[in-house]
Parts: structure tokens; sequence; C-alpha cells
């Protein structure tokens, strides 16, 4: 149905804005009401689920979250439901995606093709990590004030957003710099050049760095690298060599569009030796959730791009389906040891007992305690 609703909107424009709103509904019911659909659905089931109070990861990881999440827990320890903080981050987040989707992209399908057939790189990671995944979405509705030129505002929002949502946000301050040397090519360049340093040199930096050290774990994962999307992110590496190529003698190039991706690809490839953690995809998601925009902008310069986007619209959903049904066939082939379920589920009369891996996170230690279904 996603795919009837994206090709209605690619070939009549005048009804765009009706099937965009079907279709974020559509999408937005699956986000709110998942089940058991990521590695860390377990541990934040249990941090609002008030029959693990005696359990030792109840307490510490709610002790050490932000606070917009702690004021989440509280509500749902209040109303004893633990459902209530993934359907209150998924409304959040559907609402931000994809009010902020409609405001930056002028091929809006083709975007949120991008957004939703590549799942395992976009909207599946986004709502699998809940908590860096409001903080990128946050960021992304803040792209508009960078726009604007309004730094100062955009500056205090990654600052709340780092507070309060995820620590990770800090690096969106790297926006700033990059549109206001927009037009210092030289500068931009020899940032380039810095970046890749840093970040081959980034296990050094963290063994010498005292309050860094605690992360040196993720260096010794033995995480696969088709795990941390390697082969879907190089397909748009190169998607996005070919466009600057293209576009090299255009005077109407997006400079700080494609600045922003040069440092989402350059953290990627630079730091892909951190497996654990899927560090390599957390850092530059930050950057790369700005591809679709950028190619889908790019498409819309042709006279044919309507033949051109449904086309490539239906190319993302064959792919897209075909992901899909080779993780629901390893799955079915691995059940008692996959960490999610195989099959797509809703909350609707699913239980903790239902969830398919219980792991602590970042270890392979199962959660040592029972509870009981009353």
């Amino acid at each position: 149905m996603l795919l009837i609703l994206g090709i209605l909107g690619i070939i009549n424009r005048k009804k765009q804005k009706k099937y965009y709103i079907i279709f974020s509904l559509i999408s937005s019911f699956f986000i709110i009401f998942r089940f058991d659909t990521e590695f860390d659905y377990v541990w934040y089931w249990i941090i609002g689920d008030n029959r693990f109070e005696q359990y030792w990861f109840y307490q510490q990881t709610y002790t050490g979250i932000e606070i917009f999440f702690k004021i989440i827990y509280s509500m749902s320890r209040f109303f004893e439901s633990p459902k209530f903080f993934f359907i209150s981050t998924g409304l959040l987040f559907s609402v931000i995606f994809f009010k902020s989707l409609r405001r930056y992209s002028n091929n809006i399908f083709l975007s949120l093709s991008f957004y939703i057939y590549l799942y395992a790189i976009y909207i599946a990671f986004l709502i699998g990590f809940i908590r860096q995944g409001l903080a990128i979405v946050l960021s992304f509705y803040l792209f508009k004030k960078i726009n604007e030129k309004k730094y100062l505002t955009y500056f205090y929002g990654v600052i709340l957003i780092t507070i309060f949502i995820h620590k990770s946000a800090i690096i969106c301050l790297i926006f700033i710099f990059l549109k206001f040397m927009e037009k210092k090519r030289n500068v931009i360049r020899i940032f380039y050049i810095l970046l890749i340093f840093v970040s081959f040199r980034i296990e050094w930096l963290v063994n010498k760095i005292g309050i860094l050290r605690k992360y040196n774990f993720y260096f010794n994962s033995t995480t696969k690298l088709e795990n941390l999307g390697i082969k879907t992110i190089t397909a748009l590496g190169f998607l996005f060599l070919a466009i600057l190529v293209l576009d090299f003698k255009s005077k109407k190039k997006d400079f700080f569009l494609s600045d922003i991706l040069k440092v989402g690809f350059i953290l990627y490839f630079t730091l892909i030796k951190i497996k654990g953690g899927h560090i390599p995809q957390r850092i530059s998601i930050y950057f790369l959730i700005y591809f679709p925009i950028y190619f889908s902008s790019y498409i819309y310069k042709f006279k044919q791009r309507k033949e051109i986007s449904i086309a490539l619209i239906v190319l993302l959903f064959a792919y897209g389906n075909y992901q899909l049904f080779k993780s629901s066939i390893s799955a079915k082939k691995n059940d008692n040891k996959s960490r999610v379920s195989g099959q797509f589920k809703l909350q609707f009369f699913n239980d903790y007992k239902d969830l398919n891996g219980k792991y602590i996170p970042y270890t392979d230690q199962e959660v040592e305690y029972e509870i009981s279904d009353n």
C-alpha cells in the first residue's frame, strides 16, 4: 500500500499532501505500536516494567538515563505500562520526522522510500536506538535554523538535545561550522583532512584520554561488518560520488548539503573499525540522514523526474522486501539465538514473555530474572 501511495503521490502532485498524510499515518501506526523489533527493545521494556523493581538493571539504568526519558519512564511506571514508553516516544518520533521531511524535500515520496525501504540504516535503525533516534530527528527538525542562519538558536537547540535527549547530538555543532564556512572551500578541505586524521587515530585518543577509556570495549567487538550497513552505505557513497562528478561544473551547487554528506561518509568509513555499539552508523547518521533529500532533489532537476522517481521507488521497494525476506529466513533458522522476533509484531496481546531475545545490552548475558504474569 505504501508503494501505491508513493507512486500516486508522484503522478498527482495536486493530491500529494493527501497521500503524504495517509502514508505518514500508516507508517506512524507501525512505529508507535511495534513490538520486539530491535536488539535494545528488551532493556527499554525492563526499565518501565514495575515487575522488575527488584532486578538491578531496573533502577541502575534508570538512574543514568537522560532527564527527558526519566520523565517518560516515571509515567510508564505510574501507569504500570512499559508499552507507554514505546507509544509516547514512537508518537513523538513520528510527528517530528514526518513534519520535518515535508519541509525539506521537494521530491518527498522518493525521499520517503529511502528512509522506509533502506530500513536497516534509516527508519529501523532510528527507532531501534530510541534515545538517539529522537535526538537525530530533533536535530533534523532544527536544520531549518541553520539554513536561516539563526546560528545561536540552532546552537542552543543542539545543547538542549544533548543535555536532555542524547549526548551524541553534540556532534551537530559541526553543522554551524560547515554553514559558516560554506563559501571558504579551502578551509572546508583542510577540515576534511583533519577529520580523517582524527578519525583514524580515534582508538589511540580513546586510550589516552582518561574520560574516554570506558569506551575502549567498542574496539573489541565481534560485530560483523554487514551488520553495520556497510553494503548499503557503500552503495549510497557511490551514488553520492556520481552526483558530485556529474554536477561538478554546475553553478547551482548546494555546497552545504554536500559538505554534510561528505562529513557523514568520512566518519562512517574511517570509524568502521569501531564495530561495537554500531558506532560508525550512530555517529554518521546525524549527517547521512540528509542523503535521501540531497539525492531526491538532484533527481527533481530532470524533465523525466516522475518516471525516474517511480522507477527508483519500485527498485527500493523490491530491495527492501528482499532484505526483509532474507532476514526473516535467517531468523527462522536461528530462532533460539535471535535477539529479535523473526516476524514483525504489534504490541497488542503481547507482553514481556513474548520477547524473543532477553539480553543485557552489549553482552551475551541473558536477563536472569523471572517475573510472574500477575
